[in-house]
């Protein structure tokens, strides 16, 4: 079927008829959904991916607030003070990871969702948004501020049910030590430098660190100097397995100097 750009009522209604198909309903290019095509929608307990949504009525939140599961609206990237109270009363993960800026009043009010709540859009929030967040209830993931004073800092670190914040990495050199290929199997051992920071890079919050990286045929092993610390240890060591080191022998090659990558922290 062809991917509407508008949801409307007869196709929501097509929809929930059948629950199984309702999760992979082709709604990923959809722009526009009428107010009443939202309120047949949410009738559903099904993952709503309502993700390219640009725009989303007062009246379309209020109605998607009675959904109960998953519902993704990460295409909007504004999202007024009345939604916002409505899709507080959303009982399951809420994505809005469109948004890149957000009122105090809006953030006061999601904070309240039950359920995970996805805000990796934002590149920052005010004080008073960060006190507001971090009397959420669940997991909360905000990868991708890149500045928060310290009052806000300290309220986040308040926020109990697991927070996501994004760490930048970039690679500003990488040395080939040794190569060497055999009957036997195969050798590479080679360095990275790189500078961390949860804010803007090149500042003076960035952190050093040398990755010293060993492969053979047999085995991949790295290690860190010096030693991260707590959440960062782990956000690094992820980066490294899933995304660096990805390639195996070509990881050396591919890596750019100047590279600039994400990790992310995840506090409990």
């Amino acid at each position: 079927m062809k991917t509407p750009e508008t949801i409307d009522e007869k196709i929501a209604q097509e929809f929930i008829k059948d629950s199984d198909s309702l999760g992979f309903m082709p709604f990923d290019k959809a722009k526009e959904i009428t107010d009443k095509a939202a309120e047949i929608l949410a009738e559903s307990e099904e993952y709503l991916g309502l993700t390219d949504l640009t725009s989303l009525s007062d009246a379309a939140a209020e109605s998607l607030s009675k959904h109960t599961g998953k519902l993704s609206l990460d295409g909007l990237t504004t999202l007024s003070d009345a939604a916002a109270e409505s899709l507080s009363r959303h009982k399951g993960d809420l994505g809005l990871t469109g948004l890149t800026s957000i009122s105090d009043a809006a953030t006061e009010s999601l904070s309240k969702v039950k359920g995970a709540l996805y805000l990796s859009g934002l590149t920052s929030i005010s004080d008073a948004a960060a006190e507001s967040l971090s009397k959420h209830q669940g997991y909360l993931s905000l990868t991708g501020l890149t500045s928060l004073t310290d009052v806000a800092a300290e309220s986040l670190s308040r926020h109990v049910g697991g927070l996501e914040r994004g760490l930048k990495v970039k690679v500003v050199a990488k040395r080939l030590l040794e190569e060497w290929r055999s009957d036997y199997g195969r050798g590479l051992e080679f360095e990275l430098e790189i500078i961390c920071s949860e804010k803007d890079l090149d500042t003076e919050a960035d952190q050093k660190f040398t990755i010293h990286v060993n492969m053979t045929s047999d085995m991949e092993e790295f290690s860190l100097t010096p030693e991260p610390e707590g959440s960062w240890k782990k956000a690094l060591s992820e980066l490294l397995e899933y995304d660096l080191l990805q390639s195996g022998f070509d990881s050396y090659g591919d890596i750019g100097v100047g590279g600039v990558y994400q990790a992310i922290i995840v506090e409990e």
